[in-house]
């Protein structure tokens, strides 16, 4: 009888660590999908910032030359890609050299929430 309970307790625990290992498992496993997916997400973000800071830069060169160093050091601090795609959009239909510079501080408060 108490060799039985000995044995029986045992096993439990023999259950227990197994079951502490399969989660453990589990767990680095659900780690590692979700670090690969943000990965992912990260590597996507970069490649959008990537492309836009550019297209901002020959904007303003293109049609506000007298402001294209502030929109390259600008459109550099901007790490947000909606912002920059909705500031491309602001520089196309901009008018003057001062709507651009106001489109530009606008868009770093916007990033900077700062609004």
């Amino acid at each position: 009888m108490l060799q039985q309970t000995i044995v029986n307790h045992w096993a439990s625990l023999d259950s227990v660590q197994q079951g502490i290992a399969q989660g453990t498992i589990y767990g680095i496993a659900q780690g590692i999908e979700q670090g690969i997916q943000l990965g992912k997400e990260e590597g996507k973000v970069e490649g959008c910032l990537e492309s836009l800071h550019p297209v901002v830069v020959l904007l303003a060169e293109t049609r506000f030359p007298g402001i294209a160093t502030v929109a390259k050091e600008q459109a550099a601090r901007i790490k947000d890609p909606e912002i920059l795609k909705l500031l491309v959009d602001s520089l196309i239909v901009a008018r003057t050299e001062r709507d651009a510079i106001r489109l530009l501080t606008a868009a770093i408060a916007l990033n900077n929430n700062d609004f």
